[in-house]
């Protein structure tokens, strides 16, 4: 009989596939790093590749923002 290691997704790790991809590491270095291979990574966290630069975009964006509402005169120029 084999035995295959089922992979068993986390919050945890879910966060922390969403900000290896925010910061723009390769899924490539992203299987590595949580010692998944590729096919297992698009199958668990594939919500997570798809949408976590947006995420980060968003944030970004927000922050400038307010930033700027609140009279910052660097993000009021952007």
């Amino acid at each position: 009989m084999v035995m295959h290691n089922t992979h068993q997704p986390t919050d945890e790790l879910r966060q922390r596939i969403c900000d290896l991809v925010m910061s723009g590491a390769p899924q490539h270095i992203i299987c590595e790093i949580i010692e998944i291979d590729d096919e297992t990574l698009r199958k668990y966290y594939g919500k997570e590749l798809k949408t976590a630069k947006t995420i980060a975009i968003e944030r970004i964006g927000k922050t400038v923002y307010q930033q700027a509402l609140e009279g910052d005169s660097k993000a009021q120029a952007l």
